[in-house]
């Protein structure tokens, strides 16, 4: 029987443009596998392509999904044909949100039984991006302080169990109260709903008018700006510098979608006695008022 593939012809909301449809059972190239899959998550991160944010270098029509796990049912030449059976996780192959997936061999990552395939397929995004910033970009240990907003979110969550294992602190900032219990049992330090509480004063308050170390931003927009009048920084001329490590640089960023300005990147430049220049002079009380963007990464 011919698979199944969520199949996306033209950019818009994902419910008017997603389509279901059969395509020919794929066969695996030389240095390929082919994956029958069995769970594959939906990401804010899959939903962007489908509505034309990546328009530039994603040709239509495409089937989406960026992550899942699934079992290796055939292989090309060049394949041991022991990965037969194998449960993997197939990265930088075709989109996921199909039955039969036909990925690079050399990217295929070996999942081990004891995780679940609800876990499993998760594995590959959120947790690296959350490790990577916390350890690699950040580089948080004992002592710092991360906000984080959309505490309640996949990669909120995760970031609240690597502050417990990596030994930073980490305030979760959520819009209701319903996943505050949740995120204190997997290490946040302090949890703030900002439908009731300012950010603002409740992390002067917990860092002793510090502020805060760093923050990740999944939101953007105003939640962003409000990030970044949180964050622990002192000003030197035209530098915004960190006390306790390195230099953030804000980026000026036109894009298209929700508002002229969008947070959509940033650069946190770890080295010691590194100093950066900003393109602009940020006001802290309102960072979008020269048209100057900040610091965002991860999933909503």
């Amino acid at each position: 029987m011919e698979p199944w593939m969520i199949y996306c012809e033209r950019f818009g909301e994902p419910a008017e443009v997603l389509t279901l449809k059969r395509r020919e059972p794929p066969r695996p190239q030389a240095g390929e596998i082919l994956v029958r899959m069995t769970a594959s998550p939906i990401n804010p991160s899959d939903l962007l392509p489908v509505r034309g944010a990546y328009a530039h270098r994603i040709a239509l029509p495409f089937v989406p999904g960026y992550e899942g796990v699934g079992t290796v049912e055939d292989v090309g030449g060049g394949v041991s044909r022991s990965m037969i059976g194998t449960r993997v996780l197939p990265l930088r192959g075709e989109g996921t949100w199909q039955e039969l997936v036909v990925s690079p061999a050399e990217w295929a990552v070996p999942v081990p039984a004891s995780l679940e395939d609800a876990t499993a397929s998760q594995l590959y995004i959120n947790p690296v991006t959350a490790w990577l910033l916390c350890t690699d970009v950040l580089r948080l240990g004992g002592g710092d302080v991360l906000a984080v907003n959309a505490g309640g979110s996949a990669i909120g969550r995760i970031f609240s169990q690597l502050s417990t294992l990596l030994g930073f602190r980490l305030i979760s900032i959520v819009r209701s109260d319903r996943h505050t219990g949740e995120l204190i049992s997997l290490g946040a330090w302090r949890v703030v709903n900002t439908g009731e509480t300012d950010l603002h004063d409740a992390v002067t308050e917990w860092t002793n008018g510090n502020g805060v170390t760093a923050t990740v931003d999944c939101v953007g927009g105003r939640s962003g700006a409000d990030l970044i009048a949180c964050t622990q920084t002192r000003r030197r001329g035209d530098q915004h510098r960190s006390p306790l490590r390195g230099t953030l640089e804000f980026i000026t960023v036109r894009t298209g979608g929700r508002g002229p300005f969008r947070v959509v990147s940033f650069e946190a430049l770890a080295e010691p006695g590194y100093t950066g220049r900003m393109a602009e002079d940020v006001p802290h009380a309102d960072p979008f008022a020269r048209e100057t963007a900040t610091a965002s990464l991860g999933d909503g």
